[in-house]
This record gives structure tokens, sequence and C-alpha cells, in this order.
């Protein structure tokens, strides 16, 4: 019986820059000409490699897309991360309330808006997309609840109160990204400002 082909360690990591590439690649090409005027072809172009090659790592467009997601979703992690790390010292409340300040930043980044907005269209568009957008969405929302429960003065909250509290948390970071098109002017410090108030509002008042 044949063995199993060993992959040595600089092969994975040789796989997992390749596949990397092809995801940058598919990026800028999706935030330049959309999902469906990104042809493989057109990805490889921009990926310096062969069709062959991207069929190799993705059966396929969609495949790449939600690969996309997991990496958008790696990234909110990642803020997430911090938010927990600066509730050790400051609290919850107050680290959930300065990672709205963050938000405005990260959130109208013009390398990371156009592509946002092109997962977002074709997740209303594609069921497939739609149902993978939806489980990372519902990722974050559990996060973001594991830090809302922490604060004391959320435990009056109904579970209906909290569920609705997170989804204004999101709603308005989310929101930021169309603002980001419809007003690239706007005033990210004052915007942040408001947002850190509703945000204390909505944790620590109420039910005031």
């Amino acid at each position: 019986m044949a063995g199993k082909k060993i992959i040595h360690p600089n092969e994975a990591e040789a796989g997992q820059n390749r596949r990397a590439q092809v995801l940058e690649a598919a990026a800028v090409c999706f935030s330049k000409n959309g999902f469906h005027g990104t042809s493989i072809q057109k990805i490889s172009e921009a990926a310096g490699m062969s069709p062959g090659h991207i069929y190799h790592y993705f059966q396929n467009k969609e495949a790449i897309i939600h690969a996309l997601i997991q990496q958008n979703l790696g990234r909110a992690f990642e803020h997430l991360s911090h938010i927990e790390e600066r509730s050790r010292v400051a609290g919850p409340a107050d680290a959930l309330v300065e990672e709205m300040r963050h938000a405005v930043r990260t959130r109208t980044d013009p390398r990371y808006v156009p592509l946002e907005l092109e997962i977002l269209a074709e997740s209303a568009r594609n069921r497939s997309v739609a149902k993978f957008f939806q489980r990372a969405d519902r990722a974050i929302h559990e996060k973001i609840e594991g830090v809302v429960k922490a604060i004391p003065s959320s435990r009056g909250l109904s579970a209906a109160e909290l569920e609705a509290t997170i989804d204004v948390i999101v709603a308005m970071s989310d929101g930021l990204v169309f603002r980001a098109v419809g007003n690239p002017k706007m005033n990210k410090e004052e915007v942040g400002k408001l947002m850190q108030r509703v945000v204390r509002f909505l944790v620590e008042d109420q039910k005031s």
C-alpha cells in the first residue's frame, strides 16, 4: 500500500503564501470590477499565476469570496480580541465604548470599503454566499454578546433587548461602510464621539 504523501513545512508555507496571493489579487479585482465582472482569468493575471493554479486552491469564484468573508471575520475577531484585552484593564463598558472610536477609522478604510460592499451585494443575490456571510455575522454577534454580558448594568436586559442592543451596535459599525461612500468628508472625530455616547447609553443607561 502506498504511503501518504508527506507535506513538508516549507511546502505547506509556500502553499499558504500562494493562496494568500490569490486572495489579495481577487480582492483587488472584485473591488475594481465587481464579483460578476471578474473572471478567474483576470484573477490569475493579477496574481501572476495560471488559472490552473487558482483552481488548485479554490474550486470557483464563490469559494474565493467565501475565503474573503472568512478573512474579514478574522480581522473582526482581531479587533474584538482587543476589546477583551482592554476589558481586563478598563472594564467591558469602557473597552466597548473605546472600540467605537477605532471602528470609525477601520470601517471607513478605503482599502476595505469597496470589497465589503461587493461581498454584501453578492450576499443579497447568492443564497450560498448569504449563508456563509450570516454565519460570520453570527460569530461576531456572539463575541460582542460576551462583552456586553460582562457589563453589570446589562444584566437587567431581557434576551430580546440584549439581542437588539447588539444589533444596534453592529448596525452602527456596518453603517460606517456606507457613509464612507455617501459622505467621504464625514467628520470622523465627531461621528466617533456620538457613537461612543450611543453605545454608553445602550450598555449602561438603557434601563435607568
